[in-house]
């Protein structure tokens, strides 16, 4: 029987997950990816981790269409890469995200790293923009959960100065 972990909202997330970080840098293979999630979603996970930079969200959809499973049977985590940061970008790679996993929700949408290059002079700003508009998909129902993944303690203190959500 899967067990769950309560979010601070009462949304339940399942504690085992299959994480779907074998992008196409190591699995090139399209069918390859469809046929691990599917495996993982037939043989019990209802978690299913995915990410943007993982460059495999469509594949990830495609499995998770076929599987014949009903949406509030899945937990879909995904994440939003380096390469995007700000307000109305980040509304721009959720929508890519949805679409390209074929859902119309998110049930945990993440800032995949605190830090991105491309954005180190002035991460805290863009963070903090960035969280904002996920604040946004959440106030409008489209992620029912909101967070961050490998920050450390001084990255999430300086991203929930301006935070309406924490």
């Amino acid at each position: 029987m899967q067990e769950y972990i309560l979010a601070v909202n009462n949304y339940k997330i399942p504690k085992i997950g299959f994480g779907c970080c074998f992008g196409s840098w190591r699995i090139p293979n399209k069918q390859m990816v469809e046929k691990a999630v599917l495996s993982a979603i037939t043989t019990g996970y209802q978690f299913i981790d995915s990410a943007a930079a993982y460059k495999n969200e469509a594949f990830v959809g495609n499995a998770i269409k076929s599987s014949g499973k009903k949406r509030s049977e899945l937990f879909i985590s995904g994440k939003l890469w380096n390469n995007t940061r700000g307000y109305d970008d980040t509304l721009i790679a959720f929508e890519r995200t949805l679409n390209d996993l074929q859902l119309d929700f998110l049930d945990q949408y993440l800032i995949h790293w605190p830090v991105p290059i491309k954005y180190q002079n002035d991460y805290i700003e863009k963070n903090q923009e960035t969280w904002r508009a996920i604040e946004t998909l959440y106030k409008q129902g489209k992620v029912r959960i909101i967070g961050v993944s490998n920050f450390l303690q001084h990255h999430v203190e300086e991203l929930l100065v301006n935070a309406e959500i924490a």
